[in-house]
């Protein structure tokens, strides 16, 4: 069955989609992690990076168009079969879950410890999920209102990081090509969990009004503005920081921002915060979505709203039970590890398996 015209979103929306998505948590920790792998020259594995991306989010949309008509939850069954679909599309569920938890203690650990030190933990996580299960709720047009709505805060989460080019030092970007080959490819992988959120075009294509040609160009600007965004974070806290300091400083971005002062403004790290919270919900909002939509096709179910609250409710239980700063580290360390399955295995061995079967897609469905 054919999608529903007002559930549908047009091609333009799919960048505010993408970059909301990507653009969260690790616009603050991204330049200390690169920096650890490629030191100065981390700005160069997020490009390397970036290629990488780019090179997926081809092989998506020529797998996804094939089965324009459906969801990514049946075209596996189209391909592989029910039995594994079964496991594969389970399998997504449970990624979608991790990945919604991992942001939600990252996002606690940072508030805590930045604004409310003493505020219970279920309090500061009880926010946001809430928050985001309120919009979640909504048909997905709704959802791509609300991202192209935010996104114009985006330009003060740029704009207050040229604070810290009243302090820069260019030297401190030289010399270029000092490290190996290796070296650039760990930053490189280390940049890519930054950038999740792009395998979103997978399972929202069938919602997409445009045609290929122009999904592909809008979803790679998209991409490209979020390394952008990372490429500009970094080399400013790169220029700010001197390599002896920056390997001190989990957050640089936070810490540049609070070494300002002016006459007129204090604490920008404050103000900043304050926007990023939102592009935190944002990116959570996503998942929580993906999530819920699993549960409408394999459940047949009409609406995704009874879905969405226990979905929350689930992730809320689950995310309270971080406690350490090890555990965090160990957690999301785990889900980039088994992030490459979703976001490069399965797809690609999709695509292999529909272009060796030359399979079409045949009917049609709902996705709202």
């Amino acid at each position: 069955m054919e999608p529903l015209l007002n559930n549908r979103i047009s091609a333009k929306q799919i960048f505010f989609l993408i970059v909301q998505t990507q653009i969260g948590i690790a616009v603050l920790t991204l330049p200390a992690r690169v920096f650890a792998e490629a030191e100065w020259e981390g700005w160069i594995s997020i490009l390397i990076a970036g290629g990488f991306v780019q090179c997926l989010l081809i092989l998506y949309i020529s797998l996804v168009h094939r089965f324009k008509d459906h969801t990514f939850f049946t075209m596996t069954r189209i391909l592989i079969g029910k039995p594994l679909s079964v496991v594969v599309n389970f399998s997504y569920f449970i990624y979608f879950l991790t990945v919604t938890i991992l942001i939600l203690t990252l996002y606690y650990r940072t508030i805590a410890s930045w604004l409310f030190p003493e505020t219970p933990k279920w309090i500061i996580m009880a926010l946001i999920v809430s928050a985001a299960v309120f919009l979640v709720r909504e048909d997905i047009h709704i959802i791509a209102r609300f991202y192209t709505l935010v996104s114009c805060l985006l330009i003060l989460i740029i704009g207050v990081q040229l604070t810290g080019y009243t302090a820069a030092q260019p030297l401190y970007l030289l010399p270029l090509g000092h490290i190996g080959i290796a070296d650039y490819l760990k930053g490189a992988d280390a940049s890519l969990q930054a950038m999740l959120g792009f395998e979103l075009i997978l399972f929202i294509y069938p919602f997409i009004q445009g045609a290929k040609k122009e999904v592909t160009k809008i979803s790679s600007y998209a991409i490209w503005f979020t390394i952008g965004v990372y490429v500009f974070s970094s080399v400013t806290a790169f220029l700010f920081f001197s390599p002896d300091e920056i390997v001190l400083v989990p957050n640089p971005v936070l810490y540049m921002l609070k070494a300002f002062t002016s006459p007129v403004v204090d604490r920008l790290d404050l103000i900043f915060i304050s926007v990023w919270i939102i592009s935190v919900t944002t990116s959570l909002m996503t998942y929580l979505f993906l999530a819920s939509q699993y549960t409408q096709v394999i459940f047949s179910l009409k609406k995704r709203k009874s879905a969405v609250f226990y979905l929350g409710l689930l992730i809320l239980f689950i995310a309270l039970f971080f406690e350490s700063n090890e555990a965090i580290d160990a957690f999301s360390e785990f889900v980039g590890n088994i992030s490459y399955t979703f976001i490069v295995g399965i797809p690609f061995i999709l695509l292999i398996i529909a272009l060796v079967r030359k399979k079409p897609a045949r009917g049609k469905e709902k996705a709202s």
